[in-house]
């Protein structure tokens, strides 16, 4: 030992040379967070040139490039950066070097918050560069309103873009005069049209009360390679709906619906067709709705959805879900969303409703229209409604969707359920038997009823998924491992947890949602109490889990010995 000679471990050099090959550089940059590669930037030769790319691809916001003028042509004074110079070429060198670089522009937040923004008269110093050299001409992606500049800068800061442009997304923030925007918002779009020929999403959107004074119709026309048009803020008239029809490659849609008169103003030489669109939002009422699926057809989507902003009549709930299967592809749909996010009360219990909300009841027979989607894979059916199901309609969902892995119904904020006894546990045993492909449920479960007998029986046999469904009992397997219920009342954690146990076997999780009236002492401690006992029932489940897992590999190797 005394003979050896003890060398200090000397750094490996080659290590280095990993940041040469670019997909191992851009693999491990993609962990990264904005201080750690500005740090990893200023720390060679060779780590500046590979990583720079990436530390100014994604910028959310020009704050950085502003900086990168000489010292003295910038001020920060009450959180605003202001110039103090007229810019030359020369000072806007480092800007367009490192403008080159940027992809995307107000896509992604900052890493730290700040309330420093530029002044109004930074923008149009910057736009003054313009004739001489095209300041982002990489850009893809745009987002407007993370900028916090004024709505009428917005055309001449696009003519700054290069032609690569494939996303826009144009939210005007108001800080600019309704005089000024209307003239800001035409001239934004016909110079997009225009200058990126590739554009595949635009979203339109914020504050715009002046949106029916704008040909949007016209504006859209120029959009050929549009896949993405989302503009959900404002109603659309029914000569743009019409131009969205004719666009070859339009694939995803999400408009609000037009009121009354200007829905059967569409088209009504005939219906227009959406032949391509695969994925469709609406917004609106259920009469606008059901005015609106009489003059378009959808015969290729796959999702679709639709928020119901206001409470409906009794007559306008089974026009609307029967109008539903007429409208969509019955063998394409797969996942249906049905909704409102209506501002009210929090899910309160029937009596706190309005008069048009408490006639506004949903029962059985007004959803056996959707039950024609045989490839219906995800459910969501939550909008503001009173609630009056029962444990058929479960049976009828489940024999009607085999392939459904999800489902939604009545969870909502403002979804009271005011039926007794409702959905039970028993009708829980359909999905378990027919819905091989099943794995989140949420609803409204009353667990407060007797149990199915034969969970109650203390003889009984409680081997690996014991099911009981149409009379008789077989292995459950069921692939449910979420269950989420809506404060939903219950009796006895227990058995509850044993009889959904068996039930479900793969179960893991069971969570009660909110959306129950806590205005009220008696409200708050029946929440609490609801709350606790459904806590119970996850604890249970997730010891008799484990005992299940072991049933079933017992039960599984006695079935192959």
């Amino acid at each position: 030992m005394s003979g050896r000679k003890h060398r200090n471990a000397r750094p490996n050099r080659n290590m280095g040379r990993v940041f040469s090959i670019s997909e191992l550089c851009l693999n491990i940059c993609g962990f990264l967070d904005t201080p750690t590669l500005a740090a990893m930037v200023r720390t060679s030769k060779l780590l500046h040139e590979t990583t720079i790319p990436i530390l100014w691809a994604n910028l959310p916001d020009l704050l950085p490039l502003v900086k990168t003028f000489p010292e003295d042509a910038w001020v920060e004074r009450r959180w605003r950066i202001y110039l103090t110079q007229s810019l030359s070429r020369e000072d806007g060198s480092s800007f367009i070097k490192y403008g080159r670089l940027v992809r995307t522009l107000g896509i992604v937040a900052p890493y730290r918050p700040h309330r420093v923004r530029l002044s109004t008269s930074v923008l149009p110093e910057l736009c003054a560069l313009r004739p001489d050299v095209t300041l982002l001409p990489k850009l893809l992606s745009f987002d407007w309103r993370p900028l916090r500049l004024p709505d009428k800068h917005l055309p001449m800061f696009i003519a700054t873009f290069g032609t690569n442009l494939h996303k826009v997304r144009i939210h005007f923030n108001g800080l600019s005069s309704d005089r000024d925007r209307p003239e800001a918002f035409e001239t934004a779009l016909k110079t997009l049209s225009h200058q990126s020929p590739a554009l595949q999403t635009l979203e339109l959107g914020g504050i715009l009360p002046f949106a029916k004074a704008l040909p949007l119709s016209i504006l859209l026309q120029g959009f050929h390679s549009l896949t993405t048009f989302m503009c959900v803020t404002i109603p659309i008239s029914a000569r743009a709906i019409t131009t969205l029809g004719s666009l070859p490659k339009l694939h995803t849609c999400a408009i609000r619906i037009p009121k009354g008169k200007d829905v059967s103003a569409i088209d009504q030489r005939g219906v227009q067709t959406f032949r391509q669109l695969k994925v469709l939002s609406l917004v609106g009422t259920a009469a606008a709705y059901v005015l609106f699926s009489v003059w378009t057809h959808f015969p290729a989507v796959d999702e679709f959805e639709i928020d119901v902003n206001a409470a409906p009549s009794a007559d306008d709930i089974p026009a609307l879900l029967w109008t539903i299967p007429t409208h969509v592809s019955l063998q394409t749909l797969g996942r249906l969303v049905i909704f409102t996010n209506v501002a009210g009360q929090p899910a309160g219990r029937y009596a706190q409703l309005s008069e048009a909300e408490r006639r506004a009841i949903v029962r059985p027979p007004h959803l056996n229209g959707l039950l024609a989607f045989r490839q219906l894979r995800y459910l969501n059916f939550s909008p503001r409604l009173v609630y009056e199901l029962n444990d058929n309609l479960l049976q009828s969902m489940a024999l009607a969707w085999p392939l459904l892995e999800t489902c939604i119904l009545g969870v909502g904020l403002g979804c009271p359920h005011s039926n007794a006894p409702g959905i039970t546990l028993k009708g829980l045993t359909y999905f378990a038997a027919h819905c091989r492909r099943l794995h989140t449920i949420a609803i409204f479960l009353n667990a407060s009823v007797g149990l199915p007998a034969h969970d109650q029986d203390p003889g009984g046999e409680a081997l690996y998924g014991a099911l009981w469904v149409d009379g008789r009992c077989k292995r459950s397997t069921s692939r449910v491992t979420i269950l989420r219920v809506k404060a939903s009342p219950i009796a006895l954690p227990r058995q509850v947890a044993r009889f959904l146990s068996a039930v479900f076997p793969d179960l893991e999780r069971v969570e009660m949602l909110s959306g129950y009236d806590e205005r009220t002492p008696e409200g708050r401690q029946d929440l609490d109490r609801r709350r606790r006992k459904w806590g119970e029932v996850q604890q249970f489940v997730s010891v008799m889990r484990a005992a299940r897992l072991d049933e079933r590999r017992r039960w599984e190797s006695g079935v192959e010995q």
